[in-house]
């Protein structure tokens, strides 16, 4: 929906009104509340898909796909499922496809809609440690949208807290 107030910027680069490839090309990537994962590939052929696209629109220089594939599902810790259907997976090692999926477009700013959906204490536990892990390790930009407190309380930094779209509560987990 195009927003009927404000701006949106990445690194400068007024992106507000932008088509999703030139968002991506920007820097921007996403997931959704929703699994969106080709169910007839592998985890690995689902993470390289994204890098080869990527290949196909950046202008930053081209990556070594099967090698930045290699390495990402080490970061997310895939490693055991990575030549696996997706369709085989459990709810939470889907969503860490997806999530890995993104960052092979190489991005600064990473937008999570309700990744704890479907997924077990367990698995949102180790989650919010792979959250914090690219955010300190790779200097990753994450908004979360999510209704798991827990999630949110102990991943965050800061937060907003809405009530249909308006602003009700802002600032670090304990402020808020």
């Amino acid at each position: 929906l195009a927003p009927k107030s404000g701006r949106v910027s990445i690194d400068g680069h007024d992106v507000t009104n932008a088509r999703p490839a030139r968002r991506a090309r920007r820097g921007l990537a996403r997931t959704y509340q929703r699994l969106e994962l080709f169910t007839s590939l592998t985890v690995r052929d689902n993470i390289q898909v994204a890098g080869e696209i990527r290949n196909s629109w950046s202008r930053r220089g081209r990556i070594n796909v099967a090698a930045e594939t290699d390495r990402t599902i080490e970061l997310v810790g895939l490693g055991d499922v990575a030549d696996r259907d997706v369709s085989e997976l459990p709810t939470g090692r889907a969503r860490v496809v997806e999530v890995a999926r993104a960052l092979m477009t190489q991005p600064k700013v990473l937008l999570l809609d309700e990744p704890a959906s479907g997924q077990t204490e367990q698995e949102t536990e180790a989650f919010g440690r792979l959250l914090r892990q690219l955010v300190d390790e790779r200097h990753l930009a994450i908004c979360l949208v999510e209704h798991d407190v827990g999630l949110v309380m102990g991943t965050c930094e800061h937060i907003h807290v809405l009530d249909y779209g308006q602003v009700i509560a802002s600032g670090t987990p304990d402020q808020v």
